[in-house]
């Protein structure tokens, strides 16, 4: 089945820089082909041919945080795309995952939402400029959830700080209270025995 709409792909903006990068699974390598030449100049990719083999990459600790966006067919031998997602979700909480399919299965995309937490639900045959603004919508997705909770992270950070800024002048307090109550019952104690200096 043809998966874009036979546009030139000639056409499609090419960014100067690829900063981001996505992992492609689909078992037809004609699949993988046609995606990867709508997506190959704007992003880095990764491949894999089954959800096993997906997986394997995004277990990899020196791969998985640089995956940001991962692309699967959901019809597969073994493991179809919700299946894959649904673990991936676990392994790789904040990736992006955009599911791509010949066939309207609500049933899978009740799937989709419920347990694998997809982004997209895209169906074949595609629009190439459609399928690529998605592809960018959801990369600014990933921005926006990182941004997110690095701001979050900086302020928790600066909540810690201020609160042992405070816990710290509270003990110093606390310090100068003790020293000013000792000195007031040494004081007392020296009036009360005679030795006043009055």
């Amino acid at each position: 089945m043809t998966i874009f709409k036979s546009e030139n792909l000639s056409s499609i903006d090419k960014p100067e820089t690829r900063q981001h990068t996505i992992l492609l699974v689909d078992d037809e390598q004609n699949n993988l082909e046609a995606i990867s030449a709508i997506l190959e100049q704007t992003y880095h990719l990764l491949f894999a041919s089954n959800g096993a083999e997906a997986l394997a990459l995004i277990s990899d600790p020196k791969i998985t945080s640089k995956i940001h966006l991962i692309i699967s067919d959901q019809r597969m031998p073994e493991m179809t795309g919700v299946e894959l997602f649904e673990q991936a979700s676990r392994l790789v909480p904040d990736t992006v995952r955009i599911i791509v399919t010949g066939f309207m299965d609500m049933n899978a995309i009740i799937d989709s939402v419920n347990k694998a937490q997809i982004y997209k639900f895209i169906l074949k045959p595609f629009d190439r400029q459609e399928f690529l603004w998605t592809v960018n919508r959801a990369i600014e997705s990933f921005e926006l959830k990182k941004g997110l909770r690095e701001h979050q992270q900086q302020l928790e950070t600066q909540v810690a700080h201020k609160t042992a800024e405070l816990q710290d002048a509270h003990d110093e307090m606390k310090k100068a209270y003790h020293l000013l109550n000792k000195q007031k019952q040494l004081k007392h104690n020296t009036v009360r025995n005679g030795y006043s200096s009055e």
